[in-house]
């Protein structure tokens, strides 16, 4: 079990003739968690399996000032809500040892993810509670030519859901040429992973 605070703090302040502009943001990240694993050996095969869980509580404070134009209010806009993420995985791979020389390594994960972006009154976006889940794994194949070289072979499926700040985003990007809104339903990235080659010992 673990726990884990991230404070991030980002400052620019701008003045040069005829303009000047203060920005100050803190993202606040507070993160608990706990995994599992148990090993256990049936006939041929040798299964480790378990439960993996996290929840990251975000809260964003921000303000926006312009020294030189007192009639402009400052601006405590955040573009990320005070918001949770959520996410449980289950997993299980199994080592086969199908012969003397050759081996198998089967892996697969179930992963369940919860994205509650609340109301908040300095976030122009909308709140929202979106759920998404997948399933990845892997194929490994290993040949003890000899006893010091073996040949390898792997097949593996990615999966990486986009996180709360990807979702929620909503003001100008960093760069200041470009606008970001929210997007609740962003597809989770995928990959395939496919290796081969040989270990000499």
């Amino acid at each position: 079990a673990w726990y884990q605070t991230v404070d991030k703090e980002s400052i620019r302040n701008f003045s040069f003739p005829g303009f000047a502009q203060n920005s100050y943001t803190r993202s606040e990240i507070d993160s608990i968690g706990f995994n599992a694993q148990g090993v256990s050996t049936v006939g041929i095969n040798h299964l480790t399996y378990g439960p993996d869980y996290y929840q990251d509580d975000l809260h964003d404070t921000a303000l926006l000032e312009y020294p030189l134009f007192p009639f402009i209010p400052p601006s405590d806009e955040v573009v990320v809500p005070d918001s949770t993420q959520q996410a449980l995985g289950l997993y299980i791979s199994d080592g086969i040892s199908a012969t003397d020389r050759l081996t198998f390594n089967v892996g697969l994960r179930g992963d369940y993810y919860n994205f509650d972006a609340k109301e908040d009154p300095r976030y122009f976006g909308e709140s929202f509670d979106v759920n998404d889940s997948a399933l990845s794994g892997n194929l490994r194949v290993i040949y003890s030519l000899t006893d010091h070289v073996n040949l390898t072979g792997l097949v593996a499926r990615g999966f990486r859901t986009p996180n709360t700040q990807e979702r929620t985003f909503y003001g100008p990007a960093t760069t200041g040429d470009t606008w970001i809104v929210q997007n609740p339903d962003l597809r989770p990235e995928s990959s395939w992973n496919y290796e081969a080659g040989f270990k000499v010992r």
